[in-house]
């Protein structure tokens, strides 16, 4: 595997729950979920949450703001590293506490989980 690529990567893309400013979503998903989801599942060497800007101009955000308001990556080392992860999020009392909070900000129902293949790049 090349410097910095994940020998796994998860993408999701997350809509916030109905009522919820994008304020009150950021503060929660990093104030709580984070440090939540990264102590139940220690598996994961990056974690990255990219917020939509919804006041941009850039092509057609429309499409991309009805359907999420962040992407979220989270990378994983090795093949090894993901499978214990899966374990991990997959045991009951750990489902149970990560699904008891996304309930407080996250639409579920709108919830997209996607196992990448990340390619290309490059640094100036």
């Amino acid at each position: 595997m090349a410097a910095n690529t994940p020998a796994v990567k998860l993408v999701g893309l997350l809509k916030r729950k109905p009522g919820i400013s994008m304020a009150e979503f950021e503060e929660h998903y990093e104030n709580f979920h984070v440090p939540l989801v990264l102590s139940v599942t220690p598996y994961i060497s990056r974690y990255v949450r990219n917020y939509v800007n919804h006041d941009s101009t850039l092509g057609n955000l429309d499409s991309l703001s009805s359907t999420c308001d962040v992407i979220t990556e989270a990378w994983f080392d090795t093949e090894e590293d993901f499978r214990k992860f899966n374990e991990a999020a997959t045991r009951p009392e750990v489902r149970e506490k990560v699904i008891e909070d996304e309930l407080k900000f996250l639409d579920r129902e709108a919830l997209r989980l996607f196992v990448v293949k990340e390619r290309g790049g490059f640094v100036r």
